[in-house]
């Protein structure tokens, strides 16, 4: 299947050419397209944009972009034999695309920057007590708010401090290791696995920055820096080990 996703402006864009190319229409672009348009009633600047094609010598062509659903409704009216195979294409692409299992450009390179930022345990901590400050200053609630806080982020991070301390057990039986002295429930997951702090503090980012796929965008930013083999730290410091960096904290990228 040739249909190049394009990432731009905060939405995902399928070239019309290529779409016409799969399609299996072979006809004037200029002429077809203009058709499609009158026939879905699609409109500029909404389902498609105008951009120059990639010049093969000579004149540039003219090429659109155009979003996913307006792609699928140009493929319901087009009626070829490609036609139900491109529309379960885009289907499927769409799904991906909502669970997350594509990321855009967009959506990458802010998790590489969170990934970067929060390889630090000093930074996890930070953005873990901004994100519990900012919760009790916009929540009214007559218990304590502290504690509201703490059960709304257990749950959707499914910390269980019972689970936690069977899973400990487990870990040191397995890996051979000394059951370690540990007061807190933080200190027993960096223990088992580092990386889930990083995702952790990745959630705390996103989620205060009201992303409905937070945690799907975390547990993806934990999956990349372990598949790195990312180095963590505790803190964004000089030494022998490491050359301290200059950063800033992270912000969300603009749509």
């Amino acid at each position: 299947m040739n249909l190049t996703i394009i990432s731009s402006n905060g939405k995902d864009w399928i070239s019309g050419r290529e779409l016409e190319s799969e399609l299996g229409i072979a006809q004037d672009f200029t002429n077809w397209f203009k058709a499609q348009v009158e026939r879905t009633f699609i409109q500029e600047g909404k389902d498609f944009t105008r951009m120059k094609a990639k010049s093969t010598g000579g004149r540039p062509s003219i090429d659109y972009l155009v979003t996913i659903e307006a792609s699928k409704r140009i493929a319901i009216v087009s009626h070829t034999k490609e036609s139900k195979r491109i529309i379960d294409y885009l289907l499927d692409l769409e799904t991906k695309i909502e669970n997350k299992d594509l990321l855009n450009e967009r959506e990458i390179l802010l998790l590489s920057s969170l990934i970067g930022f929060f390889k630090y345990l000093e930074n996890q901590i930070k953005v873990y007590e901004k994100h519990k400050q900012q919760f009790v200053e916009e929540t009214k609630t007559k218990n304590n708010p502290y504690a509201e806080f703490h059960i709304m982020r257990n749950r959707i991070l499914q910390i269980d401090k019972q689970l936690i301390e069977k899973n400990l057990q487990v870990y040191c039986i397995e890996q051979n290791k000394r059951f370690p002295k540990l007061s807190t429930t933080r200190d027993k997951i960096l223990f088992m696995d580092a990386y889930d702090g990083l995702k952790n503090a990745v959630w705390d980012f996103l989620h205060m920055n009201g992303m409905p796929t937070a945690l799907k965008m975390a547990t993806i930013a934990k999956n990349m820096a372990k598949a790195q083999g990312l180095d963590l730290f505790e803190h964004n410091e000089e030494n022998i080990f490491q050359t301290k960096e200059l950063m800033r904290e992270p912000k969300m990228i603009p749509a």
